[in-house]
């Protein structure tokens, strides 16, 4: 049976998304950085951090994220790399995630003491870690274009992704695109970071909570193929725990899309 596509949106949604952003904080486009407070500054990001939440929509909302994380790339001129490629991820994920509940809910009529439902939720909070990592993305690119050079922004934002974020919005104010060395640099510390504060917590509470040696096995050994993959190519996992495993799989992907270019990438999105 087929199944509707996460993705139904177009490069007309995306734009629509970019310019609402704009709009949205043109008001803090007009505030000179070194005249704001440390307590205006953590108003500013809590106001992004809280929009951000609406927008992610639920775990589920994969194709609402995918507009958005494109709307971001566009808006870094190609400079930021890993909304590309992470909004792949979200919708393989989800579709993964919802393929296996399926499954599990065959099975619920069998099910004693509610142990299939606390699988379901392991699942849920699965694809909650990608809306998670959407959040911090969005806010933190947004948040940095108007103050990641202010003096405090390293109180806010993690110091060991600030000076990334700012190479970004460095190279959009000169209208310059980054070499893909450089980007593919910028990629791989922000993904490390979200996988050592977002990803790897999360994916490992949830496993832990299904307390399931088989569910466990199947959040460990997956083949993910991203749909902008080249014919026969996907990514490899023996315990998708591992993060080093995750960070290997991680610039592969990364690869793949430097090697296919954006536009396919945004035109496989709707391949879920």
């Amino acid at each position: 049976m087929r199944h509707t596509p996460l993705f139904q949106g177009s490069y007309d949604d995306t734009r629509a998304a970019r310019h609402e952003a704009r709009r949205r904080w043109s008001d803090l486009d007009r505030v000179e950085p070194t005249k704001v407070t440390f307590q205006e500054l953590l108003a500013a990001h809590a106001s992004i951090h809280r929009v951000a939440e609406q927008i992610s929509g639920t775990s589920t909302c994969a194709g609402q994220r995918a507009t958005h994380y494109y709307a971001l790339y566009e808006e870094s001129k190609g400079n930021l790399m890993f909304p590309l490629i992470a909004s792949h991820g979200s919708l393989w994920g989800v579709r993964h995630t919802l393929r296996l509940q399926r499954l599990l809910e065959r099975a619920k009529p069998l099910s004693r003491h509610g142990r299939i439902d606390r699988w379901i939720e392991a699942l849920d909070a699965v694809r909650d870690v990608n809306r998670k990592v959407f959040v911090e993305i969005y806010t933190t690119f947004y948040f940095t274009r108007f103050y990641g050079t202010h003096p405090h922004a390293s109180e806010i934002i993690h110091p060991d992704v600030l000076p990334l974020y700012n190479a970004v919005h460095r190279a959009i104010a000169d209208e310059v695109q980054l070499s893909e060395v450089r980007r593919r640099e910028i990629y791989y510390a922000i993904f490390l970071h979200e996988q050592e504060h977002i990803v790897d917590p999360g994916v490992n509470e949830a496993a832990q909570a299904a307390g399931s040696r088989l569910l466990l096995e199947a959040f460990k050994r997956v083949r993910p193929r991203f749909a902008y993959f080249p014919p026969g190519e996907r990514l490899y996992f023996t315990d998708f725990t591992d993060v080093e495993q995750r960070n290997r799989e991680g610039l592969r992907a990364l690869a793949f899309a430097e090697q296919v270019g954006p536009a396919r990438v945004f035109e496989a999105l709707s391949e879920y």
